[in-house]
């Protein structure tokens, strides 16, 4: 799962309604600035836990359908494994 983009996105949405907001409630531009870095820095650092999250998150889903596979892959070969042995049994007692 690509969670690369993560924080950019959410700084930049975060960044984006502060900026609206501010704008609409009419703030200058100085306390604007401050604020609007303040947004960016907190909302950066959230969505670099969210990415973090869901990496570990993608990472135990990953290791669940490796393990998956393995079991059908072991249970399968034991299901051939029987098959040649009772083929193996029956040769023998044809004899």
């Amino acid at each position: 799962m690509n969670t690369r983009n993560i924080p950019a996105l959410v700084m930049l949405t975060a960044g984006l309604v502060a900026s609206i907001v501010m704008f609409w409630m009419h703030y200058d531009l100085y306390t604007m600035s401050w604020v609007l870095l303040l947004v960016f820095a907190v909302f950066y650092v959230l969505g670099c836990v969210i990415r973090l999250m869901l990496d570990k998150f993608g990472m135990q889903q990953e290791k669940k359908e490796a393990q998956q596979q393995e079991d059908a892959a072991a249970q399968e070969t034991g299901q051939q494994e029987e098959k040649q042995q009772s083929e193996d049994g029956a040769v023998i007692e044809k004899q």
